[in-house]
Parts: structure tokens; sequence; C-alpha cells
């Protein structure tokens, strides 16, 4: 987690955690969280990754990992456009599951991981004067409501056919 942001921070585009970690099992799950958390203590999700740890190096040939060994895996978080207000903090979380977003692993993992060598690119945006104001919004539209169910009678016999229903008509 950051310290209390002094100014705002507006991200748009892709963000990447390099994650560097062991795990003790061949197959893995990590999820990747990145949130923004308000003075008050309320955490939003703003972004999420997932990846299965034995596609670390491509989808093609998926690999087993091995118990003791050092890993380094890129994780794409979903496309994201915020803004970090000042007072705010950003915190990323990770976990070997995230259900029921994703499947978990076959078996419990326990990830080792590597902090002062994981990096997280966020797609900072610098923004300027010339950035034009939001366009305000026009007034919502809608139907109108449907009529309740009040106004329906019910009837049960049977059809032409002999075969028992219901029929409901408005009064």
């Amino acid at each position: 987690e950051t310290e209390v942001l002094a100014q705002n921070l507006e991200i748009a585009g892709d963000a990447i955690f390099d994650l560097a970690f062991e795990s003790d099992r061949p197959v893995a799950m990590v999820a990747v969280r990145l949130c923004d958390v308000s003075p008050g203590g309320a955490v939003t999700r703003v972004s999420y990754g997932l990846l299965n740890l034995t596609h670390r190096d491509g989808h093609e040939n998926p690999e087993p990992l091995e118990t003791g060994t050092r890993y380094r895996a890129s994780v794409p978080l979903k496309h994201v456009a915020q803004r970090f207000r000042v007072g705010h903090r950003i915190r990323l979380s990770i976990s070997t599951n995230y259900f029921p977003v994703a499947w978990p692993s076959p078996e419990p993992v326990t990830l080792t991981v590597h902090p002062a060598d994981c990096r997280l690119e966020l797609p900072v945006r610098v923004g300027g004067a010339r950035d034009p104001e939001p366009a305000p919004f026009a007034e919502p539209e809608g139907a109108p409501p449907l009529r309740g169910g009040d106004d329906l009678k019910a009837a049960k016999g049977l059809d032409d056919n002999g075969k028992s229903g219901r029929r409901f008509d408005r009064r």
C-alpha cells in the first residue's frame, strides 16, 4: 500500500504486475487486485488480473512449478481509467484464488512472494490545462413502469388439448 497521496494520480490503460515468487505446489493461480483506499478506509477495487502460474511463459506450453524454484511472471490487469484522489492510498492485493471469478487450483497453495523483486507498472496519465471539461449528462431516459400484478386475473383450466394450465388476463 502506498503512503497517503499528496496529489491526484490518474491512470488510463494497461497496468502490469511483475511477480517474483516460489510455489509449494506444481499448479498455482495468482489473483492481483489494484484498489483505491479512501481516507475513511473504504476499499474500491479498480482493476484485477488473474494468471494460472503454469502459464507464466505463455499459454501454448504450460509448465508445472517446481518447489523451491524462484520464478517470475507478468500479470496483466484489466484495462482501467481511474483518478486516485489526494488523501487516498493505492493498494495491491495478492492471493492464490479468486473464487468464483476463477476456479481455484486443485490443492491449497502457498506462494512465497519476493517483494523487492516485484514491480507494479501503472499507465500514469499526465493531464494538463488543455484537457476539455467533460460534457454534462442529459436526463436519463426510461420506459414507463409496468402495471403491477393487482390488475391480473388468473384462471386455471384445461387448454384445447386437455392439458391443465393457467391463463392470465388483465381486469
